[in-house]
């Protein structure tokens, strides 16, 4: 699934990496129907999307995400999320432990991993999610 070629992936948010990591394939028409296809023939059954989905949330000012790719695997993908948060991170110096930052803006990087699961009795977006995540 790491190496999947997605042809264009267009990103222009403001969101916490995190959130960015985990809804990747919500970004990627070509990379959703992907898994929706190693879903079905792993034995997956649900595909439909949820009402709502949660993520990550913040009162802090969101960072704002800028990434522009063609023809990059996943695995570059989420290296691209996870360097720009990185960049985020030293651009405002800001120790994320802390409450408070000058200018509101408050990013700690956020690496990704990856885990294959079984799809067994979960949603198409559970067994996504369970595999899509940022580094614990």
């Amino acid at each position: 699934m790491l190496d999947f070629q997605i042809p264009r992936l267009d990103i222009e948010a403001d969101e916490l990496p995190e959130n960015l990591i985990v809804a990747l394939p919500d970004l990627s028409p070509e990379l959703r129907d992907y898994l929706v296809r190693v879903f079905i023939g792993a034995g997956g059954k649900t595909t439909a999307s949820p009402g709502a989905v949660s993520g990550i949330v913040s009162n802090a000012k969101l960072p704002h995400f800028s990434i522009h790719l063609r023809n990059v695997t996943v695995r570059e993908a989420l290296n691209a999320v996870a360097a720009q948060s990185f960049l985020l991170y030293r651009a405002t110096a800001t120790d994320p432990r802390l409450v408070h930052a000058p200018d509101g803006l408050r990013v700690s990087p956020a690496g990704w991993e990856y885990k294959f699961r079984a799809p067994n009795d979960m949603p198409f977006q559970t067994w996504v999610r369970s595999m899509f995540g940022p580094l614990e």
